[in-house]
């Protein structure tokens, strides 16, 4: 969260933009993007703790 916080505290009409775009992709494109993302996340956790 700090990390999204800190992009959204210094490009603000950026971020509006970025998300405008996410609007109009296909759900699934959302999906299986998000879906990598958790995976990712998790793989890092994983590394961190061993």
């Amino acid at each position: 969260m700090v990390i999204e916080g800190v992009i959204y505290a210094l490009a603000p009409e950026r971020m509006k933009r970025v998300l405008a775009s996410v609007l109009e992709q296909p759900p699934s494109l959302l999906r299986y993007g998000g879906l990598g993302l958790a995976v990712a996340g998790l793989v890092l956790v994983w590394a961190a703790k061993g």
